[in-house]
Formats: structure tokens, sequence, C-alpha cells
């Protein structure tokens, strides 16, 4: 029903203009804002890898894995670069919620099997503590 205007002459009745349903926009809104955090993330697990890729003598400074032969420099190409090179950009090109979810797993993984090693291994220094935090923060990104 419309609104009523009061005048001196009379009274007559305005339509009622659309509603406008802010909860379905708020929902949009932060659906939108997540899936910019994913691609974000998504992207930066394929600049972690090019950067691996590119230089292996760099992931040294942070992961302690060096490349003192071709053999190790090799592994890290593939295994630092290759494999997050391709998890990234899989996500990005299947784009399907179940990728996203997937890659998610896979950080939320490597967030567990870190905190178990520093114990066994003795090594909880504060890279491995920034790993763990970066891992868990995408990983629960990722699974939104």
């Amino acid at each position: 029903m419309g609104k009523h205007v009061f005048s001196m002459t009379a009274v007559a009745e305005v339509p009622a203009g659309p509603t406008i349903d802010t909860h379905h926009i708020h929902e949009r809104i932060i659906r939108m804002i997540i899936t910019i955090l994913q691609i974000v993330v998504a992207v930066a697990t394929i600049l972690t890898g090019l950067l691996a890729l590119a230089r292996p003598q760099s992931v040294k400074s942070f992961t302690g894995l060096s490349a003192e032969s071709r053999r190790g420099a090799t592994e890290i190409r593939t295994s630092l670069g290759g494999f997050f090179i391709g998890l990234g950009a899989a996500v990005l090109i299947l784009n399907a919620p179940a990728a996203y979810r997937v890659l998610g797993i896979t950080y939320l993984t490597a967030a567990v099997v870190r905190t178990v090693s520093m114990f066994v291994d003795s090594s909880v220094e504060r890279s491995n503590l920034i790993s763990i935090a970066t891992e868990v923060v995408f990983g629960v990104i990722l699974m939104l």
C-alpha cells in the first residue's frame, strides 16, 4: 500500500517505490570480498611458485632449504615452484568452489604438518610461525 500525502485540498495515495533488500545486498558484498580474497590467495600461491622457479637460491633465507647442487636447484624449482604455480593456476582456470577448497585443504594440511614437525624437529622458529599463520589464513579464506 502506498503512502498518504495530505494537502489542504485532498488526500492522495502515492504508490510505494521498490523496496531495497539490504540483507541481500550485504550478503552479495561479503561474497564478492571473499571471492576477491580467494583470487588474491591463488595469485599469491602462483607468485610464490614463480619466485622459487626463477630464483631457487632465494628460498634459503626463509625456508632454510638451499640449492647447493644442480639437483637441489631442480628440486626447489619443481617442489616449491611447479607445484605452487600449478595449484594456484588450476584454481583460477577451473574457477570452481571445489577447486578453491582443494587449495584450502592443502594449505590447512601444510599448517598441521608444519605444526607437528616444528615440535618433532625442534624447529620452533619465527619463519615457521609466520608460515603457519599464513597457511591457516589462506586455508580458511579458501574454504569459505
